[in-house]
This record gives C-alpha cells, sequence and structure tokens, in this order.
C-alpha cells in the first residue's frame, strides 16, 4: 500500500488553510484544491495498461508490419512459417513461435517492459 507523504500533508493543509481558499467556496472547491496541491508529492499510482502498439503494413513488397512507438519502431515480419520481431535498429530480429500474433505479442511485451521501468511507484 502506497502511503501519503509528509510533503504532500502539508501542501494539501497549506492550501486548505491557507489563501488557496476562497471564503464563500464550497467543500468540493476545497477538497479540490488541498488534492492538487498535494498531488506532485504523491507517489505514483499505476492503473490501467499500457496501451497497445498499433500495426501498419511495412514497406510495399516486404513481409513487415510496423508500429510506432516513443522508442522508435517495432518491426514483425514472417516467412515460410517462421516469426520474428525487432525493436528499432536492433539489427536483427528474435524468432518466435506462434506466426504474426507471437511476434507481436512479443513486441508488445518488450514496449511495456521498456514503459513500466520508467516508472517510479516511491517503492524501495
Amino acid at each position: 500500500m502506497n502511503q501519503i507523504t509528509k510533503e504532500a500533508i502539508e501542501a494539501a493543509a497549506d492550501a486548505y488553510w491557507g489563501r488557496d481558499v476562497l471564503h464563500g467556496s464550497t467543500a468540493l472547491d476545497q477538497m479540490r484544491i488541498a488534492l492538487e496541491a498535494a498531488l506532485p508529492f504523491l507517489p505514483i499510482a499505476v492503473e490501467g495498461k499500457v496501451k497497445a502498439l498499433e500495426w501498419v503494413e511495412g514497406a510495399p513488397g516486404t513481409y513487415t508490419e510496423i508500429a510506432e512507438s516513443p522508442f522508435g519502431h517495432y518491426s514483425v515480419w514472417e516467412i515460410n512459417g517462421t516469426a520474428c520481431w525487432s525493436p528499432w535498429k536492433a539489427g536483427s530480429g528474435s524468432i518466435v513461435d506462434g506466426g504474426l500474433a507471437g511476434a507481436k505479442a512479443a513486441a508488445q511485451s518488450d514496449y511495456q517492459t521498456r514503459i513500466l521501468s520508467a516508472l517510479d511507484a516511491g517503492g524501495e
């Protein structure tokens, strides 16, 4: 369970009791102001999921499909029943089972790992 930091509590209290809350504002306004002040000091809570890569046809005459990402593009292809995937500028592909669907799943897994490894949930 994530803990609320001392800095978050102090920021919320300062906003609530300080000049940020206007006289005559509603309780909801006061709560919103306090919570918004605390947000920069709260640990990241990851909810939802990483978006799926969106695949499009590669260059004409190739067996490739490509998906763009913030890290460059991913490629998947299948030739004579052998499916491969490769992150941008990896040089060579990795062979996987499951055809193009398996190659896309492997690329998605790599993409998710890269995204999630960049997050800090405030743990030690």
